[in-house]
């Protein structure tokens, strides 16, 4: 206990402060009084500190709420979202409007790498294997240092296209398209020839001339060979038999016109090989658009044997 007065310590019995003579009981008194303020003192810290830890909570909400508007409103969220739409769109057969989605994730984020595997998932969904490839190679020149990360998706795309190249193609060609542009219009060459193209998964591929096309002069052929064999040989017999016999051999002629190549397929490019003597390796660039096969471009170097004009376009047998 100490004095309330002088405030040296008094012992426990003492009625009186032994150095300055003050009643010990105002001592207890001013002892209260010393206890009374050094509660009050812990209240306001302990109200101090309630504050402090309310306004720490508040900023760690406020900062919190600040986080999830900008999760919810940023491209990054916004992305995904469309990606998801894009995916919904895409299984329901929606394309235009998955197109769109993802379109709106490039125009968000051009870095997104998603949108532009999207968009050529859609594309070769819908056979346009051209605008699959052009989606995926633009990726690579806006993602620039990082566009080995649409490689695979473009290997990808070029395995199906390849495999889509199989099956019968059907080509309408002209003959004048075979003499030099510098003669060709003088020459006033205009004759369709309907020719097939067979692609076969054993990496062979058949051109033939369609036999209709050969049906009018077959009849011709036959009916000339009959009518001659009758007048010279005057035997009416003969002369069908002559006709008969022409019908068959032109029938043998049109069962085996056409060439065969064999061929692969690389990065959308056509290799073929002749399989007569001589071969040579001709490269084509192709694109796949629904049922339409497009040859764009010949890529053979130091070859210029045929005067094909391109782009040649073949239609699917269906």
């Amino acid at each position: 206990m100490y004095c309330g007065k002088c405030g040296k310590e008094i012992g426990a019995g003492g009625s009186f402060c032994p150095h300055c003579g003050a009643p010990a009981k105002k001592s207890e008194e001013n002892t209260v009084s010393v206890q009374a303020v050094s509660q009050e003192k812990e209240k306001k810290a302990g109200k101090k500190g309630k504050y402090i830890g309310f306004c720490l909570v508040l900023v760690l909400l406020i900062a919190g709420a600040g986080g999830l508007y900008l999760y919810f409103t940023g491209s990054s969220y916004k992305c995904r979202k469309l990606l998801e739409q894009a995916e919904t769109y895409l299984e329901e057969g929606k394309y235009r409007e998955a197109l769109e989605c993802c379109e709106n994730m490039i125009n968000l984020d051009d870095q997104c790498v998603e949108a532009y595997e999207k968009s050529a998932d859609i594309y070769v969904a819908m056979d346009a294997y051209m605008d699959a490839i052009e989606i995926l190679k633009d990726g690579q020149k806006v993602l620039n240092a990082h566009e080995e990360l649409l490689e695979e998706k473009l290997k990808e795309v070029y395995q199906k296209e390849a495999k889509r190249l199989e099956g019968v193609w059907t080509l309408n060609y002209n003959l004048g398209d075979l003499i030099p542009e510098d003669y060709g219009d003088l020459l006033g060459v205009n004759i369709q020839i309907p020719i097939l193209m067979e692609i076969g998964g054993d990496g062979v591929i058949w051109f033939s001339v369609e036999k209709e096309y050969f049906a009018g002069a077959q009849s011709t052929l036959s009916s000339a060979a009959s009518a001659l064999c009758t007048v010279f040989l005057k035997v009416p017999f003969l002369g069908n038999l002559a006709g008969r016999l022409t019908e068959f051999l032109t029938g043998l002629l049109i069962d085996n016109v056409g060439v065969s190549y064999s061929y692969e397929v690389k990065n959308g490019v056509l290799y073929c090989t002749w399989s007569g003597e001589d071969p040579v390796v001709e490269r084509y660039e192709f694109a796949i658009d629904g049922d339409t096969l497009i040859i764009l471009e010949e890529l053979t170097e130091g070859e210029d044997s045929y005067y094909l004009r391109f782009p040649l376009t073949l239609q699917r047998v269906k």
